[in-house]
């Protein structure tokens, strides 16, 4: 059996967003404009969070179609995909918190510090 030839793989190369829809794409997009995510576990977390994004969309759009409730035979019951939409959000959410871009940057506590500038000036003690 023939081992595969290997490549160079140049870096700042545009990782594939084929199979993405537009809510995934733009979410894709979005992050990689603020955080630039280059390596390939955090692609491949990348990836998936929009996929999981897309999917719960999916579900949503489909439930808001046919409703919340659907007529069964012994009575009403909740929609299918609900679960599904929930699985997929939580899903996404999980995949944002590992790729650490879930917090925001810590904010100081208390009083500015003597050379915190707020509008150009500084705190001085008096």
């Amino acid at each position: 059996m023939k081992k595969p030839t290997l490549r160079l793989v140049r870096p700042g190369r545009k990782p594939s967003t084929t199979g993405l829809g537009p809510d995934g794409k733009r979410f894709f997009d979005h992050v990689q404009r603020e955080y630039g995510i280059e390596d390939a576990g955090g692609l491949s977390l990348l990836i998936q969070a929009a996929r999981c994004l897309d999917r719960a969309e999916a579900c949503r759009q489909q439930i808001e179609n046919e409703g919340m409730l659907i007529d069964t035979k012994i009575g009403p019951k909740e929609h299918p995909l609900l679960k599904s939409e929930q699985t997929a959000r939580s899903l996404h959410v999980r995949c944002v918190k590992e790729l650490g871009i879930a917090l925001e940057p810590k904010k100081a506590m208390g009083r500015p510090t003597e050379s915190s500038k707020i509008d150009g000036t500084r705190w001085t003690r008096e």
